[in-house]
């Protein structure tokens, strides 16, 4: 938790609150659109105590933890969004292989091979083990404000490619025994550890500051 506090270093200070102490409670389950396995309520604090040594790093610097933890769940779902892929594709090839028209897989038609190329190369600029991939640079090495640019790539190559994975399963993809449905839901990263809005704000001032 984050609480506001008058000092010359800061004003917000961070810490470790256990959800069992007294007078700490939490509403019930929120419904969510997507990322349902992640459970969200509201936190409420009653009186609670909170002893000096669950202070996180040091009074008045509670902005910069929050900001590591961000940093840390951009990366988090930057890496995500590359499994969130790979399955999309494999449902896209899969479909495009057994599905006919015309007396021929889907899989021949050349829009078809468009659409599963493109979310091919968006997966492996995600993922790809070399000095470029944005996984490595930004989530490994930790360049500055990589973390952002990471989120923002793909964040949205994932819902890219589950436009794309609905089109080619067509009508039938939008049948709940079909996974896109969740899939288009989950994917919906744009929002999270800050929206893609704000982070491309960050990123253009970085760059026009030199410092990234």
């Amino acid at each position: 938790m984050f609480a506001r506090t008058a000092t010359a270093a800061g004003k917000i200070t961070a810490f470790m609150v256990e959800a069992a102490w007294p007078g700490v409670s939490h509403g019930a389950h929120e419904d969510k659109m997507g990322i349902r396995a992640s459970s969200t309520t509201t936190v409420s604090f009653t009186d609670v105590r909170v002893p000096s040594q669950n202070m996180l790093d040091v009074e008045g610097k509670g902005f910069k933890v929050a900001m590591a933890i961000l940093n840390n769940g951009r990366t988090g779902l930057g890496g995500g969004a590359v499994g969130g892929m790979k399955a999309l594709i494999a449902h896209a090839v899969q479909q495009a292989q057994s599905r006919k028209q015309f007396g021929a897989p889907i899989a021949d038609f050349g829009l078809i091979r468009e659409k599963i190329s493109q979310m091919t190369v968006d997966c492996f600029a995600r993922k790809a083990p070399s000095g470029w991939s944005p996984l490595y640079r930004f989530g490994h090495r930790g360049l500055l404000g990589g973390s952002r640019m990471s989120k923002v790539f793909a964040s949205e190559a994932l819902q890219r490619s589950a436009y794309e994975g609905l089109q080619i399963a067509a009508g039938s993809g939008f049948m709940r025994d079909a996974p896109y449905e969740q899939i288009t839901a989950t994917a919906a990263f744009d929002d999270f550890e800050g929206t893609n809005e704000v982070l491309r704000l960050y990123i253009a001032s970085v760059r026009a500051q030199g410092t990234g």
